[in-house]
C-alpha cells in the first residue's frame, strides 16, 4: 500500500512539473521579448528614441561592437536596400556601439565619414554604457554583429549573428512581411501569396567578398 501510494505521487510530481514545462514554453514562444530602448541623435542629427519612432513598421536591426563589423553591416545593409528600398513598412536601423570614451568625437567624426550620406537618417552612434542593452538582449560579449527583426510593436521576431550567409538570408526573408498582409507588393496586386525563395535560390544572388579583397576600415561598424 505505502508502495503504491509512492508510485502514485512520483507520477503526479512529474506530471506536474511536465505542466510547467510546456506552461514556459509556450510563455516563452508566444510573447516575443521587447527590443531595449535606446535614444539618441542620428548622423542626420535628429533625436531618436527607439523603437518607439519606428512604431508601426518592421525594423531590421543592427548592432555593431568591432571593427570588422563594419563591412559585415554594409553587406546585410546593401542585400535589405536592394530588396526594400521602395517600402514604406519596413526599415532598417544601424547602431555602431561604441560605448563611452574620451575618443568618441573621433570615433563619430571617423563614422559619420565613412557612411553614405542617404545612410544617416537610419545610423546612431550609441556613446553610453552597453551593459545596459546587452543585459537585456542577454548578449555576454562584443565578439558578434548582432542581427534582430522587429515587429510593428518593437519585439524582436528573429535574430542572428555576423556576415551575411544563404542561410541567414533565407531566415530573415521567412519573417519579412513588407507589406502587412503576409504579400510583398506585386504578390498583392495580383492575389497572389508570397513564395519565399529557398536557401539554395539565395546563394546564387550572394556576392561575399574574397578573403584577399581589401577593405578601408574604420573604428566600430558603417
Amino acid at each position: 500500500m505505502i508502495v503504491l501510494r509512492l508510485a502514485v505521487g512520483l507520477i503526479l510530481f512529474l506530471f506536474c512539473g511536465y505542466l510547467l514545462g510546456v506552461n514556459s514554453y509556450l510563455n516563452a514562444t508566444s510573447y516575443p521579448t521587447s527590443f531595449p530602448i535606446i535614444k539618441g541623435k542620428t548622423l542626420a542629427g535628429k533625436r531618436m528614441t527607439f523603437p518607439r519612432d519606428y512604431a508601426g513598421k518592421q525594423v531590421f536591426v543592427l548592432l555593431g561592437f568591432q571593427e570588422h563589423h563594419k563591412s559585415e553591416a554594409e553587406g546585410w545593409i546593401d542585400f535589405f536596400e536592394s530588396r526594400f528600398f521602395d517600402y514604406d513598412t519596413i526599415r532598417y536601423f544601424a547602431v555602431p556601439m561604441i560605448g563611452p570614451s574620451f575618443l568618441n568625437f573621433v570615433k563619430y567624426q571617423v563614422i559619420r565619414k565613412n557612411v553614405l550620406d542617404r545612410r544617416y537618417p537610419h545610423v546612431l552612434v550609441y556613446p553610453k554604457c552597453l551593459s545596459r542593452i546587452l543585459k537585456s538582449l542577454s548578449v555576454n560579449g562584443k565578439n558578434d554583429l548582432l542581427l534582430y527583426l522587429l515587429n510593428k510593436s518593437g519585439q524582436i521576431i528573429w535574430s542572428d549573428q555576423g556576415r551575411i550567409t544563404p542561410d541567414k538570408q533565407f531566415g530573415f526573408l521567412s519573417h519579412v512581411d513588407p507589406v502587412g498582409d503576409g504579400r510583398d507588393v506585386q504578390s498583392a496586386s495580383l492575389g497572389l501569396k508570397v513564395v519565399v525563395p529557398t536557401a539554395n535560390e539565395i546563394s546564387d544572388e550572394i556576392i561575399i567578398p574574397d578573403a584577399t579583397t581589401p577593405e578601408v576600415t574604420s573604428p566600430n561598424m558603417l
